[in-house]
């Protein structure tokens, strides 16, 4: 189920994210991307949903993000590591290896990114025009 789930949302925040480089004057998809964020955030944690989510979201739209949204963006990537995180870890079953891999996953992106202040861009992004 989880998996059918991803396999439906990274289409969609890549096709927002592109959007915005594309067309960086008008892209409406950043402010919802935001506003997804901050509505997840905002939420109680659901193993193995939200972990998974958020790292696909991250993955895909978090470098426009961070590119829009600059020092907020680290504000609320801040709030990601330091209150979210441990939420999701609390909510997570770690006898359930699908649920712990999920919240390992997100629990090392976000390692990695803290230890250099950046998400790369979407794997993808700059293909050859050929």
């Amino acid at each position: 189920c989880w998996q059918r789930m991803l396999f439906c949302a990274h289409p969609l925040f890549l096709a927002k994210s592109l959007f915005s480089l594309l067309l960086p004057a008008f892209s409406p998809g950043i402010g919802e991307g935001w506003t997804f964020v901050a509505h997840l955030v905002n939420s109680k944690p659901v193993a193995p949903f939200t972990a998974l989510t958020l790292i696909a979201f991250l993955k895909v739209a978090g470098h426009a993000l961070q590119r829009a949204f600059g020092r907020q963006f680290m504000k609320l990537m801040r709030l990601v590591c330091l209150e979210y995180l441990p939420l999701i870890n609390k909510a997570t079953d770690h006898k359930d290896t699908s649920e712990a891999a999920g919240y390992r996953n997100l629990d090392k992106y976000l390692q990695m990114f803290q230890a250099s202040g950046k998400l790369d861009p979407p794997k993808g992004r700059d293909l050859p025009a050929n």
